[in-house]
């Protein structure tokens, strides 16, 4: 699970860092290091929080709606928030995925003894689903020229 949860982290770090440099391109040359430094700090998070024994997946939550607003203030600065199409299919994913994770406090989804309801294999896929999605929205700010100005 801690391999699951630092692929997270990274995912998350990379959208944060991808929306700060549309808010703010100066950060553009420094895209690495702010990666970077919020993926450490994702991670010691993850480390803290195992420490004190709190669930991950709310702290995944609340990252996801500084995503959510970060993503959106960056389309409002670049006056582009109507071609958030694909923006939105990958938080509908998303917000399956936290479905997910968030009932997977209780192990009822992701419990290695049931054979049937194993969802561990639909938490990867809906994931994917969404950082596909996340992938063409991307694509389509960059054809937009508002990562490339």
């Amino acid at each position: 699970q801690f391999v699951d949860l630092v692929g997270m982290n990274f995912f998350s770090s990379f959208v944060i860092s991808y929306s700060l440099i549309r808010i703010y391109p100066k950060f553009k040359k420094r895209f690495f290091l702010v990666f970077s430094a919020l993926s450490v700090f994702s991670v010691l998070m993850l480390i803290v929080l195992e420490k004190f024994n709190i669930a991950p997946q709310i702290v995944f939550f609340i990252i996801y709606l500084i995503i959510i607003f970060l993503e959106l203030h960056a389309g409002k600065v670049t006056i582009t928030l109507k071609d958030y199409r694909f923006f939105v299919a990958s938080l509908f994913f998303i917000a399956f995925v936290q479905t997910f994770t968030q009932i997977d406090l209780k192990r009822f989804w992701c419990n290695q003894n049931n054979l049937v309801l194993h969802g561990h294999v639909f938490w990867h896929l809906l994931c994917a689903t969404a950082l596909y999605f996340f992938y063409r929205h991307m694509l389509l700010m960059k054809k937009l020229k508002s990562v490339d100005d």
